[in-house]
């Protein structure tokens, strides 16, 4: 499956234009915006470090922070009867822990929680995904008064501290879900050895 993914968006690269169709992929680095929360890590690593460094390693940290989100959503949904709820935990960690979020993002995840419309993750997902379309305003310069207030608001802060405690809140979820499920295996084990004997 994973083999055919790769290779079907190779050849839709190659269709696209090859190497020149990649070049935004590798200039995302410096793209470290709001309302990702790695824009203010940027921010305060770029008095520090210098702008490109810290783009290098807010991309990585980002990189990073997504894997370990979705590794955790995955296991917290992992026993489910369809696949549904893990693609789409890890889909939504790239929306709450990459470095470079747009308003149309959630598109690739919405038709799929629709499949489970019903669960808590999906209803986490559509109000994430309602908040930030709100929150990207094509021209935010023709806003004023409250609704500007409203806009940035969402934009800069809401979201960014809402993506950090989605992460941050996934991932001891699941940390929960890997001691139950020890606690349980360990009781098992000792309610099995104590029937042998």
């Amino acid at each position: 499956m994973a083999v055919a993914g790769g290779v079907t968006t190779i050849i839709g690269y190659l269709a696209g234009g090859g190497p020149s169709a990649l070049k935004p992929v590798f200039h995302a680095t410096g793209q470290q915006q709001l309302p990702a929360f790695w824009a203010y890590p940027r921010r305060w690593l770029t008095k520090s470090h210098g702008a490109l460094a810290a783009e290098h390693l807010v991309s990585k940290l980002s990189l990073a922070t997504i894997a370990i989100v979705a590794a955790a959503a995955v296991l917290i949904w992992l026993n489910e009867r369809t696949p549904v709820l893990p693609v789409a935990g890890a889909l939504f960690a790239f929306l709450v822990g990459g470095a470079y979020l747009m308003a149309w993002y959630p598109a690739w995840v919405l038709p799929l929680i629709a499949l489970k419309w019903r669960s808590k993750l999906s209803l986490l997902i559509a109000a994430h995904a309602g908040v930030l379309t709100l929150a990207a305003v094509e021209r935010p310069s023709q806003l004023t008064g409250a609704t500007l207030t409203v806009v940035r608001f969402l934009h800069d802060t809401l979201l960014p501290i809402a993506n950090v405690a989605i992460c941050v809140g996934l991932v001891a979820y699941a940390v929960s879900v890997l001691i139950s499920s020890s606690k349980a295996l360990s009781a098992r084990s000792r309610i099995s050895s104590s029937v042998r004997s």
